[in-house]
């Protein structure tokens, strides 16, 4: 009988642009990008339910959309775990975001908020805090914003 993990959480480079006293930080390297891929590959044959990428910070990595995208070409429900101090519109603009901000692919609380159009649907905060991408965010200020013109 084969067994398939119910996730695969990857930390995919040590680099950090913080220095949380909370975090246990990773003493090693990263993968070079043809071992990257390589496992990559190892981790699509277990079929997990889903693959979580973080870090340090993933953003640092050079290669990481080329990574994300060959985890999306192999059908891996892929969920990068960022601090999001590193988000610039061309990081916003790539295709893996892209699908998490797609109309088409969002669902629950987030998709019927007014400012949906505004923050185009970033969600890496709330997630980091509660593993719901769509939870709702009580320090979003574009829902604050909301809340005091109503209030």
């Amino acid at each position: 009988m084969r067994i398939t993990p119910h996730f695969v959480d990857w930390a995919i480079t040590p680099k950090c642009n913080l220095s949380c006293r909370h975090c246990r930080g990773f003493p090693e390297g990263e993968l070079s990008t043809e071992r990257a891929k390589k496992l990559i590959a190892e981790i699509a044959e277990l079929s997990p339910s889903w693959v979580i990428v973080e870090g340090g910070e993933p953003l640092l990595r050079q290669d990481l959309f080329e990574l994300l995208g060959l985890m999306r070409q192999r059908q891996l429900d892929v969920y990068l775990i960022t601090n999001g101090m590193l988000l610039t519109p061309r990081i916003i603009t790539t295709p893996f975001l892209q699908q998490i901000k797609d109309p088409k692919t969002r669902a629950g609380y987030c998709q019927s908020c007014p400012y949906l159009e505004d923050c185009k649907g970033c969600r890496s905060r709330i997630f980091v805090l509660t593993g719901d991408w769509f939870a709702s965010d009580p320090c979003c200020p574009l829902s604050l914003k909301l809340a005091a013109k109503e209030g």
